[in-house]
């Protein structure tokens, strides 16, 4: 299977500009847009496998619009509500590869070279442009989003979700995300993954540390640092996805006297665990 390209051209931004609000046949759409059909038609491919805009046929002709999924209709949104926003600017190239990332709380232009694989003079020529707009927010050397920009925060959040749950599929058609953040995700699946491209997680991982929890299903983490998931962060997953158990608190509470107790901390906020460890350090 062909992998999907995560990527936006120009001309395929003032695509999706131009399907707003409307129905366009692929001859209508290549009329707008001063182009071929041909390239049009694949164009529209792309953006249909990107999960953007859906192509239906309606008697003779095939119709294409904005796809109306929750990505779908929150892009259609920031393109009416923000029309003042250079989407073509913002999405084109590199932008829906590294806007994803400044979601709170953000990265440095260093850290976001590491994870998006792209050079870091790339990087630092787009986070100065971005800034000039309002969009990006500088605090010493972290970038993030405008939080004025929610309808652009929004549609990123989603278009994460969609591009996390597309690659699970292409790569583990019968697991299940049980948890996302960003360009993170964790996933559970009923067999054992021998794959270097996923890392053992939560109760898989602390098995693998001889922890003594008991479990069924797998879990493993997806994402872009190759090194082994620390005892803190397994924990803190294994909290995300069996908060009832008493065991795993307890356990906690018992290495909490020997690990590190930042980590714990710093985890706890990504898996949305803070009050949790809070109680498990007072008590």
């Amino acid at each position: 299977m062909k992998e999907t390209r995560w990527s936006l051209r120009k001309t395929e931004v003032r695509l999706l500009q131009t399907l707003q609000g409307r129905y366009l046949t692929l001859s209508e759409l290549a009329s707008d847009l001063s182009k071929s059909t041909n390239h049009v038609s694949e164009l529209v491919k792309h953006l249909e496998a990107m999960g953007l805009v859906t192509k239906e046929r309606k008697g003779t002709h095939k119709l294409v619009y904005l796809s109306k999924t929750p990505l779908g209709e929150s892009l259609s949104l920031l393109i009416a509500e923000q029309p003042m926003l250079n989407l073509e600017t913002l999405f084109s190239g590199s932008g829906l590869a590294i806007l994803p990332l400044l979601l709170k709380p953000g990265y440095s232009a260093k850290e976001l070279a590491t994870r998006t694989s792209l050079s870091l003079r790339t990087v630092k020529g787009l986070l100065p442009r971005w800034k000039r707009m309002g969009v990006a927010l500088q605090d010493k050397s972290n970038y993030q989003l405008n939080p004025r920009f929610k309808l652009l925060s929004d549609f990123l959040r989603k278009y994460n979700e969609h591009k996390n749950l597309s690659l699970m599929r292409e790569k583990y058609p019968e697991a299940v995300i049980v948890w996302q953040w960003r360009d993170e995700f964790m996933f559970s699946m009923n067999t054992k993954l021998e794959d270097q491209d996923a890392l053992p997680a939560g109760l898989t991982r602390l098995g693998e540390l001889k922890s003594g929890l008991a479990h069924t299903q797998n879990y493993y983490y997806y994402g872009h640092e190759d090194i082994e998931i620390s005892e803190e962060e397994a924990f803190m997953q294994a909290l995300f996805v069996d908060p009832y158990n008493p065991r795993i608190k307890r356990l906690i509470s018992q290495r909490l006297r020997h690990l590190n107790d930042e980590a714990f901390f710093a985890y706890a906020g990504k898996y949305g665990k803070k009050t949790v460890i809070k109680e498990l350090v007072s008590g």
